[in-house]
């Protein structure tokens, strides 16, 4: 059920992923501005304590804040106080923002491997699940061969001809395991095609008792 829910969100999650890296090539060359940091904090995301800087900017005239450092999904815990220690609140800091969009905005531009990060554990964990699907597979397959043959007892089968004419004329094939009350599958496969009986009724009458087995 979980390797379903991933395969199902895994095209969303893996396209968002794709354009966070697109994005992060062309801020290169996005406009800049003067911006001011407000806050500087460390924050609890996913568990994980993260670096959570707040920065004001202006494009032309128009004011915006942002929150964004760099397009990196995530910091390593252990370099939270570095980068808090580069933005201190009240420094001036230079906004890179998209010339058509000014609300989308960053203080770190380019991709690294901490902004690649996403996209790599998203390819991984497909793998993964793909190869614990085959594994499973194979490890039912090897279990199958290993257990004991069934025994069926014999099946009855009969052609209704009724039947296949309703179904666009195709003649379907009736199973029925019959084999515990009858002992003799050609006389119930010739009582069922002279008498046209259907091949229920005289299994229920021999399971009832009403009527003995046929016997050859």
């Amino acid at each position: 059920m979980l390797s379903l829910i991933f395969l199902i969100v895994f095209p969303f999650a893996l396209w968002k992923a794709w354009k966070n890296i697109q994005m992060a090539k062309a801020s290169t060359g996005w406009p800049t501005v003067s911006g001011t940091v407000t806050t500087a904090k460390r924050a609890r995301v996913m568990f994980r304590k993260q670096p959570r800087v707040t920065y004001s900017y202006s494009v032309n005239g128009a004011p915006f804040t942002g929150q964004r450092i760099s397009f990196a999904g995530g910091y390593p815990p252990r370099e939270t106080d570095a980068i808090l220690s580069r933005y201190p609140v009240g420094q001036e800091v230079v906004v890179w923002h998209a010339p058509d969009k000014p609300a989308e905005a960053t203080l770190e531009t380019g991709s690294n491997r901490q902004v690649t990060s996403q996209l790599r554990i998203l390819l991984i964990f497909f793998v993964l699940i793909i190869l614990l699907n085959i594994l499973n597979f194979y490890l039912k397959r090897l279990d199958e061969q290993k257990k004991p043959p069934i025994r069926t007892y014999g099946a009855a089968e009969v052609h209704d001809r009724k039947w296949g004419d309703r179904a666009a004329g195709r003649r379907k094939t009736l199973i029925y395991f019959a084999a515990p009350y009858v002992e003799s599958r050609t006389c119930l496969r010739i009582a069922v095609k002279i008498f046209r009986i259907p091949i229920w009724l005289p299994v229920f009458l021999m399971k009832a008792g009403i009527i003995p087995p046929l016997s050859v």
